[in-house]
């Protein structure tokens, strides 16, 4: 797993939505010392949260939350990627 994706599970797993000074203070501490790719990251620029449904699709949730603002979105998402591995199945051959 790569520095940022783990910077990224830490980050989801925090799951802080708040504005007290001391918690952004030491968020941004623990962000810093987790990784150089964060440089310039505020927890300003945090607007908020989301916690998908635990169903096994939560990255496709989330993705599709991301891209339609609908998690439900999820499934067609999920279709389309999957026709794109499966059609460029050489290039993503593990």
């Amino acid at each position: 797993m790569t520095k940022e994706a783990k910077l990224g599970e830490y980050l989801l797993r925090l799951r802080i939505y708040t504005s007290t000074k001391y918690i952004q203070n030491r968020i941004e501490k623990e962000v810093g010392q987790k990784s150089q790719a964060t440089d310039g990251l505020s927890m300003k620029q945090v607007v908020g949260h989301f916690n998908p449904l635990p169903d096994k699709n939560c990255g496709f949730r989330a993705l599709a939350l991301a891209i339609t603002g609908n998690q439900e979105q999820y499934k067609l998402l999920k279709a389309k990627v999957i026709a794109i591995l499966n059609k460029k199945n050489v290039f993503y051959l593990v």
